[in-house]
This record gives structure tokens, sequence and C-alpha cells, in this order.
């Protein structure tokens, strides 16, 4: 033994210990055990004596896993009965279970005795049955309860695990569910079905707050009590774990406790709720990553794709560092799905066509400050707070930078006047996302003084800073409750917070981050019959809608945010930093800004603009369209990479080409489960092309043309039609004719009406009349028909169908 592999031991002891492995005692471990075979550095025992594991140490210099051989030779001729190796030094530790594919790394320490004994019992064949081997019906839980009966989806989610881990062994499953399709119970179904077949004995269940944790620990101890104990591990305290086969616990109370409380081999099924949350940030991907050689499963409804749109050959070439942060943060690669394609996926469209989900109507109202923050330039002055000259406030300053007590006042009428209403005549329960704790507590004010009929008990604050916020979002929430009817918060409910009926969600902050947006939206869409819920709205009063639709760009590459903290990136300062004493237990600390060193602008404000966006049964919104275009280019690579040979032989030959087609139309279009085909696919780029310049546009053979484009070029050729200047068309009817597009082609609704009503009355409207009177209008088209004509032509282009 070198010098160098001596200094390795001592480290190798130091975790040993750690592990709870008594190195003194030769009824545990042996050291330098010689044999026919070699010298085993140390041997490890089971509670019988009896060999069980080999750590095979080697010098810093040397990675472990090279000496894999030498230690399966000694396990080959001398301890046929061990079933586990190590490969360790002093930085680097690889754990290989023979019995299951290839060492793994386990860096942060070694399993413990009783830890490779439960892991050797469940790897006995004799000991495991197959998950398939039972077949899982609705019932499943009617010994426990007849009020939950599992749906077709949840099913279909534990079959696609079931098999893939009975027939192709895979030991990592991503499940894409929308909010309110019942993740919660599905994960008692998973849970109940490895332990019951004895492929997990052990299991942890990963939540990002202290919320999430009681409200699973109720689901679970209902449907788990026949078969285990839940306990719920809040960091430090294992006494309350006693006996618990399931133990729940918060992403923070692991990365702050859980490597000192629990080996690496403690668990051997461990799911992750918010499964994107779980693996975002160094801290959190290194409390999941203490664990080693369990089965990973991720439940979200919005998984992160930080490989969409990047080069990684580049990348890595260019960027190691940053490829490897990317890896690390994509919620696919983590969960075992290489291509970008979960184990399962139930989106918002499918509930809502099953029935199981709801869909929202869009209502959109912008004051007149907000319309001016929404611009390219901004507000460029107040006539109250002096701003710094060369700045402007964007819709992202405002409550940040500077308060405005009658925008906020405005926004708050508009809602009351709009609101969807109870059946019993109260507006109804209604979740507002406000910029930050200062601005719901000024939003909470205005409303309680607006209804003074509740005693100031209409709205309530519901944010970390409130003392009891969780009793109080548990009141909202609680179906017999009357009162609060609305909550307002900054980031705390945006996700697991379950309150189906809720009708109105309030958009009081502009969001740039697609997957909030669809969190916060999730809080909507469940089913109420309790109070005949048949849909709910959406008020934004902050641009969101018009964000995504217009400003967002889908094709960029995601960016690692620059705040560390456990979940998802920061879009206020309501989570910033992790747990630390004196905090509600898992709960980050909220950053405190006083009111008072914030300007108020008490300019007067008022309603500008609205209107009601209505999206077809199972259409969904731009973010919903970008999601499927996704799905598209995913169906499109794994049809070439299952016929490459075909698609390279015809790719750049177009008359061999069509033939190719007929194959896509055939194995792509119109198949379970989103249905592909042409006006889908316009409906979700929102050009008009064909099918195969879709599949082309995929691959990166061609380019679609872009929307404004298409609309540029129609608008060209209705000014070659009406303004033709060869013919003697004036420039000012040239402008006109431009002028016309570019405010109907926005407006089918508009569009549709003029042409019911077959007149021009229209033009009498302010959006009309301000840049032209009638009178010029009639100058310019004498022929009444000719600008009906004209108008007519703008209905029919196929673009304003998509």
């Amino acid at each position: 033994m070198t010098k160098k592999e001596a200094y390795s031991r001592v480290v190798i002891d130091r975790k040993l210990r750690e592990a709870g492995w008594d190195i003194e005692d030769e009824e545990q471990v042996v050291f330098e055990d010689h044999s026919t075979a070699g010298r085993a550095d140390y041997v490890l025992k089971d509670s019988k004596g009896m060999p069980i594991a080999l750590i095979e140490a080697k010098a810093p210099e040397i990675d472990p896993y090279n000496a894999k051989k030498q230690a399966r030779d000694y396990v080959d001729l001398q301890y046929k009965q061990i079933d586990f190796i190590y490969l360790a030094n002093d930085q680097k530790i690889y754990f290989w279970d023979l019995g299951h594919g290839d060492a793994v790394p386990s860096d942060s320490g070694f399993f413990s005795q009783s830890d490779l004994e439960r892991r050797r019992a469940s790897g006995r064949v004799n000991n495991v049955s197959p998950l398939l081997q039972e077949a899982i019906d609705t019932d499943y839980f009617k010994d426990i309860t007849d009020q939950i009966k599992l749906r077709d989806y949840q099913l279909d989610a534990w079959n696609a695990i079931a098999t893939n881990y009975d027939e192709k062994q895979k030991r990592a499953f991503l499940l894409e569910m929308a909010t309110g399709t019942g993740k919660t119970v599905l994960a008692a179904l998973i849970i109940s079905r490895f332990l019951r077949t004895n492929n997990a004995s052990r299991v942890l269940f990963i939540v990002d707050r202290q919320s999430l944790a009681n409200q699973t620990k109720g689901t679970f101890e209902q449907l788990l009590r026949n078969i285990s104990t839940v306990g719920v591990y809040w960091g430090g305290k294992r006494q309350n774990l006693t006996g618990s086969n399931v133990v729940i616990a918060t992403i923070q109370s692991l990365g702050l406790h859980g490597k000192k409380d629990f080996t690496p081999g403690a668990f051997d099924l461990i799911i992750h709720d918010e499964a994107h949350r779980s693996i975002y940030t160094p801290e959190a991907r290194a409390a999941v990553d203490h664990f080693v050689g369990a089965t990973k499963i991720g439940l979200t409804a919005t998984p992160r794709d930080f490989l969409k749109n990047i080069d990684i050959e580049q990348l890595s070439n260019d960027d190691p560092r940053a490829l490897e942060r990317r890896i690390q943060r994509d919620t696919y690669r983590y969960f075992g799905c290489e291509n970008g394609v979960p184990t399962f996926r139930y989106t918002i469209q499918d509930g809502s066509k099953a029935g199981y989900l709801i869909e929202p109507v869009y209502r959109k109202a912008n004051t007149s400050l907000t319309y001016q923050a929404l611009s390219d330039q901004g507000i460029t002055k107040l006539d109250d707070v002096e701003l710094e000259e060369g700045t402007s406030l964007k819709i992202r300053d405002l409550e940040r930078k500077v308060f405005f007590p009658k925008r906020n006042r405005a926004m708050m009428q508009e809602f009351l006047d709009y609101a969807d209403y109870a059946p019993n005549g109260e507006v109804g329960k209604t979740l507002i996302f406000a910029v930050s704790q200062n601005h719901a507590l000024a939003l909470t004010k205005i409303l309680n003084e607006l209804t003074p009929e509740y005693n100031g008990r209409f709205a309530e604050v519901i944010t970390s800073r409130v003392h009891g916020a969780h009793e109080i979002a548990k009141d909202f929430a609680n179906l017999n409750n009357k009162l609060p009817r609305v909550a307002v918060t900054v980031d705390m409910l945006a996700t697991g917070f379950d309150a189906p009926e809720i009708l109105n969600l309030v958009m009081a902050r502009a969001i740039y981050d697609p997957t909030t947006y669809q969190q916060m939206k999730g809080r909507g869409t469940r089913l109420c019959p309790e109070v005949k819920k048949e849909r709910f709205v959406i008020h934004d009063f902050a641009g969101v809608i018009d964000y995504f639709a217009e400003k967002h760009d889908w094709d960029v590459p995601l960016n690692a945010p620059a705040n560390k903290v456990y979940g998802t990136a920061v879009e206020s300062v309501e989570e910033t930093m992790p747990m630390i004493r004196g905090s509600a237990i898992g709960e980050p600390i909220q950053e405190y800004v006083r009111a008072s060193d914030i300007p108020t602008s008490n300019m007067q404000d008022f309603i500008a603009t609205r209107d009601v966006v209505q999206y077809g049964l199972g259409e969904g919104d731009v973010v919903d369209r970008n999601m499927y275009q996704d799905e598209w280019t995913k169906a499109v690579h794994n049809y070439v990479k299952e016929n490459r040979e075909k698609v390279e032989q015809v790719i750049d030959d177009p008359e061999q080409l069509d033939e190719l087609m007929v194959d896509i139309n055939r194995e792509l279009l119109d198949r379970p489960k989103y249905y592909f085909n042409e006006e889908t696919l316009q409906q979700s780029h929102r050009v008009i092309a064909g099918v195969r310049d879709f599949f082309l546009a995929a691959l990166g053979k061609t380019k679609l043309p872009t929307r404004d484009e298409q609309l540029a070029e129609f608008k060209q050729g209705l000014v070659n039609k009406f303004a033709d200047s060869e013919g003697g068309a004036s420039q000012r009817r040239t402008q006109m004719v431009k002028y016309l597009a570019d405010h109907l082609m926005g407006d089918h609704k508009l569009v549709l009406a003029i042409r019911l009503e077959g007149n021009l009355s229209f033009l009498a409207k302010p959006e009309f009349a301000q840049a032209y009177t009638t009178r010029d209008w009639l100058a310019e088209f004498k022929d009444k028909d000719e600008l009906l004509e004209l108008i007519s032509d703008i209905a029919v282009n196929p673009l304003l169908k998509v």
C-alpha cells in the first residue's frame, strides 16, 4: 500500500464511520483480506457476519472506476456471495450493484449496513414481484375509500412506468401532468405498488414547501394506511420518522440537514413533486444527488428543457461549464428522457377535452399608465415624481420603483365590475398575483374599501410575511367558508395550492416565464360542481397574454437564472433566499422592502382598453401553442430516427420527397395523442403552410415564413388590387388601404360585424375617424361596394383563422 493510497483510506475510514460502520469490529469490517484472488482492501459484512460488499481503494491520482475488473475478479473467485462493490479514493466513490447495471457515482458516502441488507433483500427474485403482475383498475383504493377512483390517464401513467421498469429495466421516469390531474393520488398508487411488490421498502417524497408536505401527508396517510406509516422530515429531527416506510421532506430541509441525517442508500424509491424545482439549483441538486441507487420518478406540470435550441457540441467546445450547468438543470435528462419526451404526458388540453379540467376565458384590460408602460418608450414623465433623465418606467417597474395607487384602484374596480360570480351571487373565489408584498397589501386594502359590506373580510393577503399564512390559505380553499372571497399573493400560492372554487385569476404583475405562467393558470383549471363551475376568467392587467403572443422569443435558449434559490426562476421578490432560523419551516425568507423607500405617484388613471379572448375547447393560448410546436418537432425527429436511411435517400429530392410525405401522412398525422394535421400545425405556428413545409422546418431544412412576413405580403396584395399607382391611385389611398388592413387584421370580430351590417358605419369609430374622416374615406373610395370588397378580402384571408 502506497502513502497516497493510505491517504485515501483515511478518508474512506471516516466516511464508513459516518455511515454507521464500526471499522474496528471485524464482525462488520475486515481490512486487507487476502485470498487466492489477491487482496481485498475492505470487506463489509452484514448483521450475521457474512460478506455483503467490498471496497477497492485507490490512490488520489487514480480514478477508482478503472478498478472495476480487479474488484470483480475478487468477487468471482473468492466472494461469490457479495452483491455490491465500492470503488473509492479520497474524492470519488462508485457504487456497483452487481445485479443492476454499471457502477454509479456515490461521492457523498457509503450505504449503511441496514441499507445494503435491505437492498440485497429487495434484489432477490423470490422476494420481488413484477410491477405488471397485477392489473390495476379504477377501483384500486376501494378497500380504503369509495371516494377516490383512478382515472384512465392515471392508469396509463402507471402502466407506462411499470412497463418500462419491468421490461426495459429503466429506473428513472418523468410524468408531465397538468395541474389538477391528481399527481398526489397517482404518487400514492406508485408507492403502494412498489411497496407491495417489494421493489422498494423505503420511499422519499420530495416537495418544495411546508404546505405541500402537510397536504401530501394527509393524502398519503389515507391511501397508504394499510401498508405503511407516513412521516414528515423537517430537518435535524428524525424521531417522528420511526417506523415510517414513506418519508415526506422539503427540498430545503434535505439541503440543510439531509446529508448528515440520511445515508446515500436510505431510500429505494424517490419521487420528486414539481420535479423541475428539486434539481434546479446547485444546492437542491446536491441534496437529491446525495441519494444513490434509488428508482427516481419526477412529477411536474412544467418540465424545464434547458437543452432546447442548444448546439450541444458547439457549447461543449465554447463553454463546457455552461453546458454542464444546462445538463444539470435539464429535467428531461435527469429523469432518463434523453430525447426530451417524458415517460407520460397529460396536458391541460387533454384534460379539458376529457372533461377533467376547465380552460379559461382571457380578459385583457389596461389602464392608461399600463398602456404607456407596455409601449416601447415606457412612461417617460410623471407629474409628481421625477424620473432620472433618460430613463423610463416599463411594466415590470410599476409598484417596484414607483407606487401608483390610482392605477391599483382602477384595476381592482375593473375586476369587481367584470368578475365571474358564484351561484350565491357573490364574487367567485379569486386569486390575485401581485408584484410584491407591499403591492399585495395595497391591493387588499383597496378591495376591502370597495366592498364595505364585508367589514374588511372580503380580501386577505396570503404571503409568507403574514403570520398564519398557511392557515389563512386553508380557510380560503375550504368550500364551506364564505370568506375571504379574494386571496392576494405574490408567488406563495402559485404552485401546490388547491382551491377548486376559484373562478377568477388576476394578473396584476408582469410575467415573463412561461413555466410560471402555466403554474399560475393551473390554479383555476380544477372542476368544482359545488359552484357549477363551467369556466374561469384570467383578468390580465399587465400585458401578460400579449407578451407571450407577440414578444416572447420562443426560439431563444433558456437562460440559467442568476438567483440561487430553492425553486424556479424568481419573478418577484417573494422567494429569494433559502430557509434560515426564524422563518416558516420549509418556506423561503422574503425580502422586505419598506414602502416608505419607494416614491408614490398620485396621477389619475383609468381603464383605457379592454378585450375578451375565448379560445376553443382544447386549443389553449400561446404558451400551449408553443408546447404543441415542440411536440411536432420531437415527433418528426423520432420519425427520422426510426427511418433514417429512407429519409436520407429522399430528403433533398423534391420528387421522391412527395412519396415520403405519403408515409409521413400515415405515420404522423391524425394519430393519438396530438392529432397533428395541416390545420392544427397552422394554428400552433400561426402561419399558412403545408405539412411538407412544417416537416422540413422541424428538421432545419427550410425556414417557415413568419406571420409578419405573410401579413406584409397579403397587405401588399391589397395595395396592388385597391391602390394600384399605375392605375392612378393616390398615395393617400395606398396609406388608407394599409391603415384599414392593419386595424382589421387583428380584429376578426369587427370584420365579421361589418360584413353582417353591410354598411360603412364603422368609419365613425374612433380608431378610424382619428386618422381619416368619413368624408376622406368616401372621397377616395367613391364606390361603397369597392370598400366593402376590400373588407371582404380581409375577412376571407386564412391568416385571420390562425
